[in-house]
């Protein structure tokens, strides 16, 4: 849907705000509804994201007292329905423009806010959508295939080719499996409805289901994995799957951009209050000016010999659930030599942990 049709829709089932307008534009670009006093009628679901919209009821909630100012002297003024306002705005430190409109309404001024996001904010969005279809297209087709052949032949078939059939699909629905769960967690953090379900569990048995997820990727590319453990490591209290989650990310960034047939080495180390889990990868390293912004969400590294992969999600999601145990994630990177991510989780007692 786009703006000119929500502005219709809009206009047309005025008398049933609140309620309508979050149904009609749920899928549109970013846009309130307000009063002449800035009090917010309804918005989109994109303006909830990208406003980080949760107890606000005016405008002056979310912009700046100097932005604010200026779509204030645009709703008091008395403009003619229909008339459009543009209003530099600032929005999580990048320039957006906020257009102002007026529309007719017997129950008195409303006005219609849409956000233009800059260019490259923009295209970050669309190259996330780009990514994501690419990267549920991908392991689907190779589902649909395979399947469709094993259903067909699956008589003729000989022993040694079914095995390889049957690990072709459960290393695509494992790829589902991870992406659909990055998607989730990202929506749940938008919302502010991730919570953690903790248990105990020891690192070695965390690592050890993380590496039996993406092992068919490292062997996929003949990367051998190296475990180092510098000192004992001891039991946490976590969230298993989404600790498991958060070590599964990792060692698939460095197997998708480190080079085949070179080892992959993941260390676990006991810091006394911290346990500190590092994965390295050799390949060409990442650029200085890429590293403040590698865990925001749908930004994706290069390197110098490719163009960006991936979906841009799984490393902002590794930073919230980690800073949501209370641990810290890292990076440092060398160019031309290798790349470390690490993050750390607190060791708690077992009477904290009850």
């Amino acid at each position: 849907m786009d703006f000119e049709q929500a502005e219709t829709s809009v206009s047309s089932y005025l008398e049933t705000l609140p309620d309508q307008i979050g149904l009609v534009g749920s899928l549109c670009d970013p846009y309130l509804l307000t009063n002449k006093n800035g009090d917010i009628l309804g918005y989109s679901d994109s303006t909830r994201e990208l406003l980080n919209l949760r107890q606000a009821s005016n405008l002056s909630n979310i912009l700046t007292a100097e932005d604010y100012q200026k779509i204030e002297n645009t709703l008091q003024g008395n403009k003619i329905a229909g008339e459009e306002v543009l209003v530099p705005v600032a929005i999580n430190g990048e320039t957006a423009t906020w257009l102002v409109k007026s529309i007719r309404s017997r129950s008195g001024s409303l006005f219609l806010h849409r956000i233009f996001l800059s260019s490259e904010q923009e295209e970050a969005k669309n190259d996330f959508l780009s990514n994501v279809t690419h990267e549920l297209r991908t392991p689907l087709t190779a589902l649909v295939a395979t399947t469709e052949v094993m259903l067909q032949d699956y008589k003729d078939i000989p022993q040694s080719e079914l095995g390889s059939m049957i690990n072709l699909l459960h290393r695509n629905t494992r790829r589902l499996e991870s992406l659909v769960s990055n998607l989730l967690d990202v929506a749940a953090i938008q919302n502010g409805t991730l919570h953690l379900r903790k248990s105990w569990a020891s690192v070695e048995s965390l690592v050890k289901d993380a590496i039996d997820f993406v092992q068919p990727l490292l062997n996929s590319k003949n990367q051998r994995l190296e475990i180092r453990t510098i000192s004992e490591a001891p039991a946490l209290f976590v969230d298993q799957r989404r600790i498991i989650s958060v070590i599964v990310n990792l060692l698939s960034n460095a197997s998708r951009y480190g080079p085949p047939n070179e080892p992959i080495q993941l260390i676990m180390a006991n810091e006394g209050t911290l346990v500190r889990i590092s994965v390295r990868q050799r390949g060409p390293g990442i650029p200085k000016n890429e590293i403040a912004m590698l865990f925001k969400r749908f930004y994706r590294a290069s390197t110098s010999d490719k163009s960006p992969v991936g979906t841009g999600l799984g490393l902002a999601i590794v930073k919230e659930v980690v800073e949501l145990h209370g641990g810290t994630v890292g990076v440092t990177s060398q160019s031309g030599k290798s790349t470390t991510f690490w993050f750390t989780l607190p060791i708690e007692s077992r009477i904290q942990g009850k």
